[in-house]
């Protein structure tokens, strides 16, 4: 069985180029970083090169960034140091209301420990974007962090973080505040962090190993973190001690590289592998059911395809497809009981909640997302299939 690998969301599989870097620090260059002698210096060179790597497609400088686990560590990194080591005057922060777990349940934490900490959850529109309005309203002098995303993994949406750092400039200029009083947390690597402070990066997105991330600290904006596991000090500028992991810190460093030198022919690629799957179902199915198309129609990630057949159980889709794609659903339905008969509750996420999605449309809620290794004739075999799987529910 040949699946149709279309949730590259989810997760990538590994570049060619980015496991052949990794093998030889497998197999032969096995040296502790911070040995002296010639071992310890390969490696030294090498986890050197990768943050060299990464700064290069963050446009930033290496000292910049420091190593972790993934998006998640680096997230929660992010948000609780900024927030932790201020002062113990009242701190107000300002997010989404369609962030990633690991920013939500951060600030959710934040908020039942520390009764001094309050957050402002921004709604978005009926595209998923967050409404500028409410968040240059929630702006106060008490203002200590910002973390926003770049683009939302369900529907695609593009965050505008550029005209989020202009309001937070403009903000603290009208009131007399230090420049960086604020300071903005996003993740994703995007063409243009000037106003960003704090950046989380998860490799495995962009087709590198799992298990390894990064964290870009601006520097002189005013940050002060703790470090985030005691040790020596020589790791990681003392944020995070702990032996590096060379062969996934060389597999990061490797993806951030082969993504600097070959985003335009990507991009391209996944953008028109998304039109053809997308224009192929609504040519074939149109007249047969309602189509929706979830996410912002222009700015959002060129990969991602977040479509729902209205009054169709998503899981129920996606079980007939089984056996030929793999994509995710947008929604859930669950029984109130384990008894024959009993009613269904029917749960969809939180960014189609937030969009207003009606319930009967969002229950059959698709995410599909293409990627690199998509073929044109995979795209064509996932048509029949969708085609054929929707005509028959």
């Amino acid at each position: 069985m040949s699946l149709i690998y279309l949730d590259y969301n989810a997760t990538t599989p590994i570049d060619v180029a980015v496991s052949s870097a990794m093998i030889p620090y497998m197999t032969q260059h096995f040296g502790n970083p911070s040995s002296s002698h010639h071992y310890g210096t390969i490696t030294k060179k090498a986890v050197t090169r990768s943050r060299i790597q990464v700064s290069q497609l963050l446009n930033c400088h290496p000292d910049e960034v420091i190593f972790t686990s993934g998006g998640t560590e680096s997230n929660n990194y992010a948000i609780k140091n900024a927030l932790l080591n201020s002062s113990d005057r009242i701190i107000h922060c300002i997010t989404s209301r369609v962030e990633h777990p690991s920013v939500m349940e951060v600030f959710k934490f934040l908020e039942q420990r520390y009764s001094r900490v309050r957050v402002t959850y921004c709604g978005v529109d009926e595209n998923g974007t967050i409404r500028l309005d409410e968040f240059k309203n929630a702006l106060s002098r008490e203002t200590l962090l910002v973390s926003v995303m770049h683009s939302n993994n369900e529907v695609g949406t593009l965050q505008p973080i550029r005209e989020i750092g202009k309001l937070i400039r403009s903000f603290e200029k009208e009131n007399q505040m230090e420049r960086n009083s604020i300071i903005l947390h996003t993740d994703a690597a995007q063409k243009d962090i000037t106003p960003v402070h704090l950046l989380s990066v998860c490799t495995h997105k962009f087709y590198g190993p799992k298990g390894v991330g990064a964290l870009f600290i601006r520097r002189n904006c005013g940050i002060q973190l703790e470090k985030q596991v005691h040790g020596a000090s020589v790791h990681e500028r003392g944020y995070r001690s702990g032996t590096e992991n060379v062969i996934l810190v060389v597999g990061l460093g490797k993806a951030c590289e082969q993504c600097l030198i070959h985003m335009v022919d990507r991009v391209e690629h996944m953008f028109t592998t998304r039109e053809k799957l997308y224009n192929g179902l609504l040519n074939n199915l149109s007249n047969i059911v309602q189509i929706k198309l979830n996410g912002h129609p222009e700015k959002r990630l060129p990969n991602t395809l977040n479509i729902s057949f209205a009054g169709i159980e998503a899981n129920t889709i996606l079980d007939d497809l089984s056996q030929h794609i793999a994509a995710s659903a947008g929604s859930a339905c669950h029984s109130s009981s384990h008894e024959e008969g009993a009613e269904k509750k029917i749960v969809i996420s939180q960014i189609l909640a937030e969009m207003g999605v009606d319930v009967n449309i969002a229950m059959g809620t698709i995410r599909f997302s293409t990627g690199l290794l998509l073929t044109n004739d995979e795209v064509e075999s996932a048509i029949h299939h969708v085609t054929d799987t929707i005509s028959k529910l």
